[in-house]
């Protein structure tokens, strides 16, 4: 069983003084071909100068009043090795995060916090290996990021508009051999 730990630490002037983000994991190899794996991790995100002073040439006014961004996450999953010649993963996440900085259109168009949005989904991963140093991929991920709670009582329960993500990818990979370009 491989446990990992970290701290992130935060100065702000928005927090009057600092934010401490701390994150754990863990991965166990239940046999040889099978793995679990677990993540939790807190976040938090200060708005950056252009969300707070805007961008006059393409009509975007500054939000001054922004709150940080706070967030806490979590996902677990499984690898399980396809025999000699593949992995296949699942992954499940959640992530809350509590005034989530989000770029309103309008006329004109500026940045608002929202009170809570959280985003559950899951990725699947498919890697097998074609021929020596070749392999192909495939993925699928889901996210569906749900407003939870806001101001505007009308948006509760819907999808936080560009942030959902249901994506498909095929590919390949060509690695160099590990006895090319030793350095």
């Amino acid at each position: 069983m491989t446990i990992h730990g970290a701290l992130r630490q935060d100065f702000s002037s928005l927090v009057h003084g600092s934010y401490t983000s701390p994150s754990a994991g863990l991965r166990w190899a239940v046999t040889d071909t099978t793995a679990l794996r677990a993540n939790y991790a807190n976040s938090f995100r200060a708005p950056i100068i252009s969300d707070l002073s805007g961008f006059k040439a393409f009509d975007i006014v500054g939000n001054p009043n922004l709150k940080p961004e706070r967030g806490s996450s979590f996902d677990v999953g499984i690898d399980q090795k396809l025999w000699d010649f593949g992995l296949f993963r699942f992954t499940y996440c959640s992530n809350t995060i509590t005034d989530l900085i989000n770029f309103k259109f309008g006329s004109p168009s500026t940045f608002e916090n929202i009170g809570e949005v959280r985003s559950t989904g899951f990725e699947t991963t498919l890697n097998v290996n074609l021929w020596q140093n070749v392999s192909a991929f495939a993925n699928y991920t889901l996210n569906d990021p749900r407003i939870t709670s806001n101001a505007n009582t009308t948006n509760i329960g819907k999808e936080l508009p560009f942030r959902g993500a249901d994506t498909f990818n095929l590919g390949l990979a060509y690695e160099l051999p590990s006895d090319i370009c030793a350095v």
